[in-house]
């Protein structure tokens, strides 16, 4: 969205960030679902509209410096 891009055009440095859980908890679909040890806990929430769109947990994916790729977590 435009504000998104608008932030990341500012701050000229990519954002990342993985699922809101506490690793081997059901991670959150909804701000209002989120650990409140996270929410005091993290620099920035985005949420233009309040809603996360994303419902799948995030994958991590370590890239060697072969090219070749290890599965973190599905």
């Amino acid at each position: 969205d435009d504000s998104c891009r608008s932030l990341l055009k500012q701050f000229r440095k990519p954002l990342v960030s993985t699922s809101v859980n506490i690793s081997g908890q059901t991670f959150a679909k909804s701000i209002d679902e989120m650990e409140p040890s996270i929410v005091s806990n993290v620099d920035a929430i985005y949420r233009p509209d309040y809603i996360i769109k994303n419902t799948s947990p995030s994958q991590i994916i370590k890239i060697n410096n072969d090219g070749s790729f290890t599965i973190i977590r599905k």
